[in-house]
């Protein structure tokens, strides 16, 4: 079950497409859109993307979640989230929601995602990956191009099993 500040991304695409587009040309999000599409193409199709936008409780998008499904070994390939506002606890909530219904409901194989190296929110990746038992796979180096400079990136893993193993761990 998901909670009530996640929705579909489809119930929300103009104003999440307008969230989005406001951050092409900020600096804050400069590691973001170095990987991902200008524009999201918010789908219907739930078959290949899980998506949904996270809402504060004035029901306004603060956030997009967005898994790419690899229904050959029923795993996600990759993961988009982004964060439109200053409440990191609502989002970071959510996203831990987000993970949990991948991994609790659809029980999803594995996740698999990356981050720039140098994003701020790596460190946050860094904490969430232990607390999921999940690994760090390993690095490509100058995976990516930000402001003409060559960045690497950080491949993160979590399985099923090591996350429902340190749910066990939890209690």
């Amino acid at each position: 079950k998901v909670n009530k500040m996640l929705k579909p991304a489809i119930l929300y695409k103009e104003e999440l497409i307008k969230k989005y587009q406001n951050t092409w040309f900020d600096e804050d999000y400069k590691y973001y859109h170095s990987s991902y599409e200008r524009t999201p193409n918010i789908e219907s199709d739930t078959w290949n993307y899980i998506q949904f936008v996270s809402l504060d409780d004035n029901n306004e998008v603060i956030g997009y979640l967005r898994a790419n499904i690899a229904r050959t070994n029923m795993s996600i390939s990759s993961l988009g989230i982004i964060n439109f506002s200053d409440d990191i606890l609502t989002f970071g909530r959510d996203l831990h929601e987000f993970l949990e219904f991948l991994l609790d409901v659809k029980k999803f194989n594995k996740i698999n995602f990356n981050v720039v190296v140098g994003n701020p929110i790596e460190k946050s990746y860094d904490l969430l990956i232990k607390k999921y038992n999940g690994r760090v796979v390993g690095f490509y180096e100058k995976d990516y191009l930000i402001n003409n400079e060559f960045h690497d990136s950080k491949i993160y893993e979590i399985t099923r099993e090591n996350y429902l193993e340190s749910k066990k761990n939890k209690k």
